[in-house]
Formats: C-alpha cells, sequence, structure tokens
C-alpha cells in the first residue's frame, strides 16, 4: 500500500510531539478531537491523571475506539484498545500497559485482560520502544500469540541546531523529571567529589526536595531550575539554554525504561554518562556516544521484572537507597566524568557520534519511521 490514513490515538508523552509533523512516507495521520492529552500541570489534566490512576488500579488502561474510515489504529504509550478494527500499540516497557500498575500485572485476572486484548486477531502488532521493553513484555506474559506481534521501533524526536556557546568551568547539566529516582542525589554525590579537585559547575533541571537546596544553598556553582521542560516553548529554552552551556549530561537514573534526555543531549552534541539499567545501554553506546556504570542496585530481575513499585509494599526501602551514599558507584561514576574532563578529544568524539546517531542514524526520525512504516503495511496485509 502506498498511502494510507492511520487514526492516532496520542499520548501525551513528549516523544510522540513529532509524529504528526514528522510522519512516515505516504501515512497520513489522524486524532481524534480528544486525541491530545491536557496538559497535566492544568487543572484539568491533574483531574484526569487523578481519575485516570484511581481507575486502572482495577482494571488495565483501556479506550474504545473506532478507526472510521481510515486504515489502522495506532494507540500510543500502552493504552489498550476495544475495538473491533485492526489496531497496533507501541510500549515503553509491559509496565506501561498497565499504567505502571505494579500490583496490577501480579494480579491473574488483570493480567488476564491484557493479554487478551493483545492476543486478539485484530491487535496486529506491538511496538515495544526497545529490546529491553520487548524482552519485558515477552517476560512478563510468556505467551505465544502476544510474542509473535512483538517489533521493535525505537521513538525518536528532532533536536533542533544548538550553537554550542560554553566557555568556563567544566558545566555537568542533570535533567530529570523525578529527582531521586532519575539519580538527582547520586549526580550531586559526583559533584561533590569532583568539585574537590576540579573546576566544575552543574545545571539540575529537576523538581529538586528543599532539604537538598538547602545543603547547596550559597553555592554558585550549582543551579537548581525548578522546572521539567515538556512544553513546545520550554523545550526551545532547554536547548538553547541549557544544552547549549553543558559539557555533557549526567544522568544516574535507577528507573527509566527510556530516557528522553539522551535523545535530547546527544541529538545537541553532549556526552552523556549514565547508569547501564534496561535499555539505556540501546541508546547510549559505550565507549560511543556516552560512558557507562553499573548501578549500585538492580531495579529489576533477570526476567525484566520490575522489584520495586510503590503498590506493592517495598517502595520506602527502594527510597532509602536511592538516598544512601554508594561509594563505588560514585567514585565509578565521577572517574567517568573526569575521562570527559581530561580528554576534550574523547568529549568531541563521543558527543559528535550521538549527533550523527539521533540526526541520521539508528536512533533519527528516520528509522524511527521506516519502523512505523514496515509495521503498519505488515498489520494491513494480515488484517485483509
Amino acid at each position: 500500500m502506498e498511502n494510507m490514513d492511520v487514526y492516532l490515538r496520542l499520548s501525551s508523552h513528549p516523544v510522540f510531539r513529532d509524529m504528526l509533523t514528522c510522519p512516515p512516507e505516504g501515512v497520513k495521520y489522524v486524532t481524534p478531537k480528544n486525541g491530545m492529552i491536557a496538559s497535566r500541570s492544568s487543572p484539568v489534566g491533574l483531574a484526569k491523571k487523578l481519575a485516570w490512576r484511581a481507575w486502572t488500579r482495577f482494571s488495565p488502561p483501556m479506550l474504545t475506539l473506532e478507526k472510521g474510515h481510515n486504515d489502522l489504529i495506532h494507540s500510543c504509550h500502552g493504552m489498550l484498545l476495544k475495538t473491533k478494527d485492526p489496531w497496533v500499540i507501541d510500549a515503553e516497557s509491559v509496565l506501561s500497559l498497565s499504567n505502571f500498575n505494579l500490583r496490577g500485572l501480579r494480579n491473574g485476572s488483570y493480567r488476564r485482560k491484557i493479554i487478551d486484548t493483545l492476543a486478539a486477531p485484530n491487535c496486529q502488532a506491538i511496538m515495544a520502544w526497545t529490546e529491553a521493553a520487548r524482552r519485558s513484555i515477552e517476560c512478563e506474559f510468556m505467551d505465544g500469540r502476544i510474542n509473535e506481534k512483538l517489533v521493535v521501533v525505537t521513538p525518536s524526536i528532532t533536536v533542533p541546531n544548538v550553537n554550542r556557546k560554553k566557555e568556563g568551568p567544566f558545566r555537568m547539566l542533570v535533567v530529570s523529571r523525578f529527582f531521586y529516582e532519575k539519580g538527582g542525589k547520586f549526580a550531586l554525590d559526583v559533584f561533590d567529589a569532583l568539585s574537590k579537585r576540579y573546576d566544575v559547575e552543574m545545571d539540575v533541571l529537576s523538581h529538586v526536595p528543599a532539604e537538598v537546596k538547602a545543603k547547596y544553598a550559597g553555592d554558585k556553582r550549582i543551579r537548581f531550575i525548578d522546572r521539567v521542560f515538556v512544553e513546545t516553548g520550554g523545550m526551545r529554552e532547554l536547548f538553547s539554554e541549557f544544552y547549549a552551556n553543558a559539557d555533557m549530561l549526567l544522568h544516574l537514573s535507577m528507573s527509566d525504561t527510556f530516557g528522553l534526555a539522551f535523545l535530547e543531549a546527544m541529538g545537541s552534541g553532549l556526552p552523556v554518562v549514565a547508569t547501564s539499567n534496561f535499555s539505556t545501554p540501546e541508546l547510549v553506546e559505550d565507549g560511543k556516544t556516552g560512558l557507562l556504570v553499573e548501578p549500585p542496585f538492580r531495579t529489576m530481575d533477570d526476567r525484566y521484572r520490575a522489584l520495586y513499585g510503590k503498590d506493592i509494599g517495598n517502595y520506602d526501602e527502594y527510597m532509602t537507597k536511592l538516598k544512601s551514599y554508594h561509594q563505588k558507584f560514585i567514585s565509578d561514576a565521577a572517574s567517568k566524568v573526569i575521562a570527559l574532563i581530561d580528554s576534550p578529544t574523547l568529549a568531541r568524539r563521543l558527543g559528535d557520534n550521538g549527533m550523527r546517531c539521533v540526526k541520521s542514524g539508528r536512533l533519527s526520525i528516520f528509522a524511527r519511521n521506516e519502523g512505523l512504516r514496515k509495521a503498519y503495511e505488515n498489520a494491513l496485509e494480515h488484517s485483509l
């Protein structure tokens, strides 16, 4: 099929912001009137978020949708559909299929609804964002009907050309929605270790707890920017001010299943230092686009099943570990940053490789669109 109309049930996740403006060749996306979810920061968005979380505690996230005059439905970010029409779905990990409800996934009737929905004949493809995401779905459900539909289509974003205006001390950048879970404290521990020997600065873009800000009050080498840049205007500011002035991205997250900040930083020509968790080694190639550090503890077992969650009674234990000082981990991470400080040639090579990867390589819009187009064509072929 040369051209196709795809009814797109969008998610508010930032990786989808370019799907409408940069679709695969020959694909026309049509969105429902409520296809774009209200901003999470708006009263309507917050109300929707709370209501949705309450509902999906007891039932998997699911919407009723019809394709109308379109050829196919694409449901984004793990949203299951009740429909008789052919459809495909993409998923960040198995957890996105349950609205990140770990207890639900472990519940027999809850998980059976997910399995039955994905195994239904009209669900034509399950597009995992990464190989790690694919394995997490495969290992969780152990169902051949689902496994045969799994393909990997990695999201991408359009990264504007960044005019690097960096000068002065070596500046590390931390970008995270959740301070502790995304490694904010670990990053500050690394800063503390480095600042005794090197002229370093740090920008922390996150909702930083008051007790952390108080600890560093008066230290002009650290800037806390209490914002999360996901809206369109904010994204322009993120790139023009923060990525343009940074020497590297330091992302020591323990909870990422897909680090959007990796694409942003790499597309801006920055080397990355990150923990080797879940899909991170797929996005950040150790020694090629960044440097990876083994995490201080594991958050998933060998079957890619989450070990910690707010709904399974051990979240306090998890937070205690995140707030603790892990000497070897901090030392290892600091040594990776030192390698970039001591070798501008290495930093430049990693940054150039990352930019090519996101602009024109395997993490580019072009590569994403090729994967989407192939998944759509296979879905329509099997639905005839």
